[in-house]
């Protein structure tokens, strides 16, 4: 009878703290909030276009995953002061093992490097040798912004999506990139993600410079009490796997020294800059908890604005009924409104396309020209036209989560030269895109062999489709 009761109790307990978990994993973030007319203000009074030749900033668009790796550690191997590098998931690989021999050298030299990533993928990824060899190092701080309490089960949900460089206060790269293999290099062919970045030449002792924006908004992100230090003390640095991996970092960054630039002049990109007139930074709230959608709503208000045409560059798309709404306002209002993101068979998010296929009725109800990209590798690119001055390019997915739960950053840059090379860059993907006409028809390029989607795959997704529903606010 005893052991009975104390099963009864186990189980209830058990039964208990399930319900407790669901509850404050999802309730604290089923109602969205709206924007509040302080924002709406700010919004109303912000402009972004420029004077014809008053800008201080020259951009240009990182596109390759070579140009991107490349563009790092010329950035990270020139610096001399400080070093800043924000990321949504960092992992031991190839890759990063190329940046962590460069942020090395720079720490050795006096240079401050601090990093800062999200809690959830700093629990998962930077227990290894190598993040207890940066963060041991005394020039090196790491922070992650929320770790995750299973406890505190709403802590799960506070993500941190940003992902930027900044060096000296001079050099500034920020998109939508990773740190790792699937996204930077060469080192792999397989899961590889197609992403964008642009590349600041800035100056953070100008008023609106795009890295004197950033460094405000870093400032309040590294400051809030949910950022922690992880491995801040010099012992964790000095295990046998740790002075050994060193060693290995330091033969690195040696065979690297063949191929980075060791003055700042000589770094390749600044070459291929195009003025900038003027840079906005948007970006959501910080706190950890269900958030207005700042960059959403002010997103919508920009391609408002737009006199001829707007194109959307998204991976996914999971949206609410507001979210819809406001795009098929914009649709509206703008004669020319395309929207690209995966074809159901390309995208690497199950969740996100499994939702897209239960809903692509919804996004077609928009009234917008819709592209599913379908060349392959996934793409996971996040931009946005509007008319041939204004280019918008950061994080941001046009999904639930990035509108109401993550930090997200997007940059709005007036630029007729990068404005052109950006609407070049999306119509190369269109090439490999197929227009939708309705949820089973397509105009498929020609040349081009749509990817069916295994039925087996199909019915699978339709089914996980309408199991996520409930659910599709954490998307």
């Amino acid at each position: 009878m005893k052991r009975n009761r104390r099963k009864r109790i186990v189980l209830t307990g058990l039964l208990l703290f399930i319900l407790y978990f669901m509850a404050g994993l999802l309730l604290p973030f089923c109602r969205f909030k709206t924007v509040g007319d302080e924002y709406q203000q700010k919004v109303q009074n912000r402009g972004y276009y420029g004077q014809e030749g008053q800008g201080t900033d020259r951009a240009c668009i990182i596109e390759t995953a070579m140009e991107a790796l490349e563009v790092r550690l010329q950035m990270l191997d020139c610096a001399r002061e400080e070093i800043v590098l924000a990321t949504f998931d960092m992992r031991d690989c190839e890759s990063t093992r190329d940046i962590a021999a460069v942020l090395l050298q720079a720490a050795d030299r006096g240079v401050k490097v601090r990093i800062l990533v999200d809690g959830v993928s700093g629990l998962l990824r930077m227990r290894k040798p190598i993040f207890k060899v940066l963060g041991g190092h005394e020039n090196i701080e790491i922070r992650l912004y929320n770790e995750p309490n299973p406890l505190l089960p709403w802590t799960l949900n506070g993500r941190m999506h940003d992902k930027y460089i900044m060096v000296d206060g001079t050099y500034l790269l920020m998109g939508g990139r990773n740190t790792f293999d699937y996204f930077l290099g060469a080192y792999t062919d397989k899961n590889l993600s197609l992403d964008r970045e642009v590349f600041f030449v800035s100056d953070r002792m100008m008023e609106g410079s795009a890295i004197a924006q950033m460094e405000e908004y870093y400032k309040l992100v590294w400051e809030q009490k949910v950022c922690k230090s992880l491995y801040n003390e010099e012992k964790y640095g000095q295990g046998s796997k740790e002075r050994k991996l060193r060693e290995e970092l330091d033969n690195r960054y040696k065979e690297l020294e063949e191929i980075i630039p060791k003055d700042a002049e000589e770094i390749s990109f600044v070459t291929g800059t195009v003025p900038v007139e003027k840079v906005t930074l948007l970006y959501n709230p910080v706190s950890i908890m269900g958030k207005e959608p700042w960059v959403f709503y002010e997103l919508v208000e920009l391609m408002k604005q737009a006199k001829e045409k707007v194109y959307i560059h998204t991976p996914y798309v999971v949206c609410n009924s507001y979210m819809y709404e406001e795009l098929a306002k914009i649709a509206g209002q703008v004669p020319q409104t395309t929207i690209q993101l995966n074809a159901i068979s390309n995208g690497d998010n199950v969740c996100a396309s499994a939702d897209y296929l239960y809903n692509k009725k919804e996004l077609l109800s928009c009234n917008m020209t819709v592209y599913e990209y379908d060349g392959g590798d996934s793409s996971h690119g996040k931009s946005i036209l509007v008319d041939d001055r204004i280019s918008v390019i950061g994080s941001f997915n046009f999904d639930m989560r990035s509108a109401y739960l993550d930090t997200e950053l997007m940059f709005v840059i007036d630029s007729r030269e990068l404005n052109l090379s950006l609407e070049e860059k999306l119509a190369a993907l269109e090439q490999d895109s197929m227009r939708v006409l309705s949820e089973k028809e397509y105009m498929v390029p020609f040349g081009h062999k749509r990817t069916e989607l295994d039925k087996g795959k199909e019915l699978f997704l339709k089914l996980f489709g309408f199991l996520v529903q409930p659910f599709r606010f954490l998307l």
